[in-house]
């Protein structure tokens, strides 16, 4: 609700909601987004895992925002959100946590480089919520 509910809609509001300053507002907040959730990451170590899981941050939230663009709702996007959350929090107490290497955040972000594409490509097409 923060990042998509808040953030987004500022910045979409105050920069203006032309293309390319949809653009912006989405990989700004999307940045700023992907950033919050590293916090527990970095005190350890910053290393080229770390980037592949910024990015891979910032590509889901890409998809995230323009799920909330095109659609004028934030509840899509509050629902995927919850629903990954509740994967990562059963695999956590199903078993024992693995730390994941390179490779998989590679094959992550992969797999997610679509859902960013597809997301640029809703935010050029959502319609105009915000009236001027």
């Amino acid at each position: 609700m923060l990042f998509r509910g808040t953030i987004l809609y500022i910045l979409v509001r105050s920069w203006g909601n032309t293309q390319k300053r949809k653009y912006g507002s989405v990989i700004l907040m999307s940045t700023i987004f992907a950033l919050f959730h590293l916090v527990w990451f970095i005190s350890s170590a910053i290393s080229l895992a770390t980037a592949f899981l910024l990015a891979e941050g910032i590509i889901i939230s890409i998809w995230w925002a323009a799920m909330v663009l095109k659609g004028g709702s934030i509840w899509p996007a509050f629902l995927a959100h919850f629903v990954v959350n509740t994967v990562v929090a059963l695999q956590g107490i199903s078993g024992t946590i693995i730390q994941p290497d390179l490779q998989v955040y590679i094959k992550l972000l992969l797999f997610s480089l679509p859902l960013g594409i597809i997301g640029f490509w809703l935010t050029t097409r959502s319609s105009d919520h915000q009236s001027e």
